[in-house]
């Protein structure tokens, strides 16, 4: 009876240690399991592509008149990638179509944050798409009667537009001689440093855009 006992307890022992073995993981599966750096650029890579589809439908849909559609594609990219630029213009773009002027202002101001954050040679590139989009700001608001921000809304989209053309050098509209002139007068005299007409530069920004 002793060694009857003795032989179950011994079968049951190595039949504990096979089935171990068996459901522990092979080398083959932790490689299988395992996230390699490959496969994580390949699905970064993949989802950028996607993100790009949607986009391009999404200003298909903007073109098409069909707004509502676009800030879905737009939302839709911003899941997954909420520092899309493109995607942010996109949903204002979409929701000042949809009258909805307040969500609209704070995707452009999301749109504009990002974009401003960028390192100094790479915000220079994009002068142009934020100086647009402070412009486009500066509409909404001045639609909102919100007069004093939607010209300190102009006044940012004109002096970043003059401060460009004054780098590079190119011919200067008349809004931006001014602001050149009031500019090189402040370098020389700091104390005379001041801000520009702001009822004006609001006029005169419109021959900017």
């Amino acid at each position: 009876m002793f060694l009857a006992n003795g032989r179950i307890k011994f079968k049951l022992f190595i039949g504990a240690i096979v089935l171990l073995v068996s459901l522990a993981p092979t080398s083959e599966a932790v490689a299988l399991t395992a996230t390699s750096p490959k496969q994580t650029s390949d699905a970064e890579a993949a989802q950028s592509s996607q993100a790009r589809l949607l986009l391009s439908r999404g200003q298909t849909l903007y073109e098409l008149g069909r707004y509502s559609d676009a800030l879905s594609a737009a939302d839709e990219v911003l899941a997954s990638q909420p520092d899309n630029v493109a995607a942010w213009e996109l949903r204002g773009n979409a929701l000042q179509q949809l009258n909805q002027h307040e969500e609209a202002l704070d995707a452009y101001d999301q749109a504009i944050a990002l974009l401003e954050a960028q390192p100094p040679e790479v915000r220079s590139e994009n002068y142009m798409e934020i100086s647009e989009l402070w412009a486009e700001r500066a509409r909404i608001l001045a639609s909102l009667e919100r007069d004093e921000e939607s010209i300190a809304a102009y006044d940012r989209a004109i002096q970043l537009r003059c401060e460009h053309q004054l780098q590079t050098g190119d011919p200067l509209p008349e809004v931006c001689e001014d602001y050149a002139e009031s500019e090189s007068t402040a370098d020389r005299n700091p104390e005379l440093r001041s801000e520009p007409d702001s009822d004006r530069d609001a006029a005169e920004s419109e021959t900017l855009w």
